[in-house]
């Protein structure tokens, strides 16, 4: 019997722990994380891994997330999949930096697993109806 193939993400995040439970709390919900500690070979990353979603901490050193999806996007010719803003700033202050960034929108850090696994899903099942 053949399985059917794990969503892949890719996390952008600089802190050790939260990266670490992030992969860990995502693959319970079955999803395939690729975990990058910067925003430093993030578009390779894309083209190389070719996830249904990237998840992009706002607050890195050397390149803030929206930075990273503002070169992102002026580099990409066509869209490889949504990149969502992840963060533990407030609602109204990520809806504004995804909306002047450029980024498919964003997603706040919580302890709520469930609802991050369905607003992660919510992203791809929208980029996927776009496709079509």
């Amino acid at each position: 019997m053949q399985t059917s193939p794990r969503i892949k993400i890719i996390l952008v995040e600089d802190n050790d722990l939260i990266r670490q439970i992030t992969t860990s709390m995502l693959a319970r919900f079955g999803f395939e994380v690729i975990t990058l500690d910067g925003p430093f070979g993030f578009g390779r990353a894309l083209l190389k891994e070719r996830p249904s979603l990237a998840l992009v901490d706002v607050s890195m050193p050397g390149l803030q997330g929206d930075q990273l999806v503002e070169v992102t996007n002026q580099q990409r010719a066509g869209k490889i999949c949504p990149i969502v803003l992840f963060s533990d700033r407030t609602e109204a202050d990520l809806s504004a930096l995804a909306k002047a960034c450029g980024a498919d929108g964003f997603i706040c850090k919580s302890h709520r697993w469930p609802d991050i696994a369905r607003s992660i899903n919510k992203y791809i099942g929208q980029h996927t109806a776009s496709l079509r």
